[in-house]
This record gives C-alpha cells, sequence and structure tokens, in this order.
C-alpha cells in the first residue's frame, strides 16, 4: 500500500477505478474503497456536474460519496484504467 496525498488520490481517481483505504471521521476505523472520478466508469444515471472536493463514486455502493479533507490515505491498486 502506498500512503498518498489528497491530490495524488484524486488525481488517480479521475484516470481509473482506484481501491483505497482511508481513515473514517472518528479516525480510528479504516473504510476499504473502489472508487472513480473518472466518467467512463460511472452509469449515466450517476454522473454529477458539481461535486465537492473530496468526493468520490463508490463503485461497489453506486453512489457518491465524501471524505475528510485531511484524512489519510492508502492506495492499494489501480482496478480498471
Amino acid at each position: 500500500m502506498k500512503l498518498a496525498t489528497p491530490q495524488e488520490l484524486h488525481e488517480e481517481l479521475k484516470k481509473s477505478v482506484i481501491n483505497f483505504v482511508f481513515l473514517k471521521k472518528d479516525r480510528k476505523e479504516e473504510r476499504e474503497a473502489f472508487g472513480t472520478l473518472n466518467m467512463d466508469f460511472i452509469p449515466e444515471k450517476n454522473r454529477a456536474t458539481n461535486l465537492k472536493e473530496n468526493s468520490f463514486f463508490d463503485i461497489q455502493k453506486q453512489q457518491w460519496r465524501s471524505m475528510k479533507k485531511n484524512a489519510q490515505f492508502y492506495i492499494k491498486k489501480t482496478i480498471l484504467s
């Protein structure tokens, strides 16, 4: 796993589907996600135009999610690109 800055994670999410881990708001619980910002991987009905800064589309839940701005992110691997 590679520790990533929010900017690095954002850039990776724009390119592909990423398997990553972040600490939830309580900073005690880790959450694993399979997410993207690449509209090619997001169903048309779920595509958004006005995104929050720390949003991503959760591929498994088929919903938009957000993370704390100062969360720690660990990129596990690229799933689709």
